[in-house]
This record gives structure tokens, C-alpha cells and sequence, in this order.
């Protein structure tokens, strides 16, 4: 064999060597920025049929009649909300957007006034002071739960009953006020009972089953 074309195989060989090797260091730089690259996704959001709707029930019973015995004559109380969910999805640019529009305290304070209008609705119907009752669940908050609930429903019932530490600003519902207000009282320390006293009752004791046994000497 020719000693040029000898030593032009050699070149090739080690051409080949060198690119193989060279591709095989690339891949791997690739694969380990691969690895190390922060991988981001679109946000989702939840969407339910037309129509879908949450529901909260509440139950009552109290025993008249047969005292301790339960088992013969019984009152109940039942009443229940529901919120209608989410059936569409809105962009997250669209989110930001109102979000800067509008301060997140001002929003928080919107679904708490919505909720606390139903529960008074519902206990108004029930021949009870809706608003006052709601007004001493605000100011009872603070002074039961501080700033975290030891349980579950105690946690649920701090949040519900809960209001934002900012001020309420002049152009939110009037309602917010007097919500706000019985909210700060809480946390001065007042006797919530005596402050609302159309309300005879506790929610937040309701809740946590203050009442389900009857007073000493019923019956």
C-alpha cells in the first residue's frame, strides 16, 4: 500500500475518532443542562360542568322531651349554602391584571361579606338576630382561635371568621364597616357577648359543641 494513502486512512480514522468524541461530550453537556434546567408549566385551573355547585349543610338537634334520653321527641334545625363553582377558565394574564386592579384585601373582604349576608339570611329565617350573631362570631374570633386554630374546624371557623388587618376602604359595601369593626373589637378585649347581646348564642360554640349537652336540672 502506498504510503500517502496510509497515512491519509489514519488522518480519517482519526478525524472520525476526534468528531465522534467530540459529538459524544456535547451530548453529554446537553443532557446534563438538560437535567439541570428548570422546567416551567402553564398554570391550570379547575373547571366544573355548568350548573356545578358546592354545598354546606348544618344540622341541629336538640332533645325536648325524655331528658337524658334523647331517643323519644327531638327539635331539629337544618339549613344549608351553596356557591356556585367555577364553569370556565380566564387567563393568567387576565388574573394579574385584576389583581392589580384591585388590592387582594378588598377582594378577601368581598367573599366573607358574601358569605356572612347568607348566614344571616338563613338565621333570620330561623327567627334569630342574623346580623348580630355574625357581629359576635367576628369579635369572638381573636379571642377563641388567636392567630391559629389547634384543630380543623377550629382552623375553618379562625378563616371564615377572620377579616383583613387593612383598612376598609371608601368605596367597599357599607356592611364592611360595621363587620370590620366588631372584628377589631375582638381583638381589644371586650366581652363580645355583652357588646352583642340580641345575639343569645355562640356560633363559633355551635360549631364546637358548646350546646349539645343540656344545662344542669333540665327537665
Amino acid at each position: 500500500m502506498n504510503f500517502g494513502k496510509v497515512t491519509l486512512v489514519v488522518l480519517t480514522y482519526f478525524v472520525v475518532a476526534v468528531t465522534a468524541g467530540a459529538l459524544v461530550d456535547n451530548s453529554t453537556l446537553l443532557s446534563e443542562e438538560k437535567s439541570m434546567r428548570k422546567l416551567s408549566r402553564k398554570r391550570r385551573y379547575i373547571v366544573f360542568p355548568v350548573g356545578s355547585s358546592f354545598s354546606v349543610a348544618c344540622c341541629l338537634t336538640i332533645g325536648m322531651y325524655g331528658n337524658p334520653s334523647y331517643d323519644w321527641i327531638s327539635w331539629a334545625i337544618n339549613w344549608g349554602i351553596a356557591y356556585n363553582l367555577p364553569n370556565e377558565t380566564y387567563s393568567a394574564t387576565l388574573r394579574r391584571k385584576a389583581e392589580s386592579e384591585m388590592p387582594r384585601s378588598v377582594t378577601q373582604r368581598r367573599f366573607r361579606r358574601d358569605l356572612y349576608n347568607q348566614i344571616e339570611i338563613a338565621m333570620d329565617n330561623m327567627g334569630y338576630n342574623g346580623r348580630e350573631c355574625i357581629l359576635r362570631a367576628l369579635c369572638e374570633t381573636s379571642q377563641l382561635f388567636g392567630k391559629k386554630g389547634s384543630t380543623m374546624v377550629k382552623e375553618l371557623l379562625r378563616t371564615a371568621f377572620s377579616l383583613p388587618t387593612t383598612k376598609v376602604l371608601p368605596f367597599e359595601h357599607p356592611d364592611l364597616m360595621s363587620y370590620d369593626e366588631a372584628y377589631r373589637k375582638g381583638k381589644d378585649n371586650i366581652y363580645c357577648a355583652m357588646a352583642y347581646p340580641n345575639c343569645g348564642f355562640s356560633l363559633h360554640g355551635i360549631a364546637l359543641g358548646k350546646y349539645s349537652d343540656p344545662p344542669m336540672n333540665f327537665m
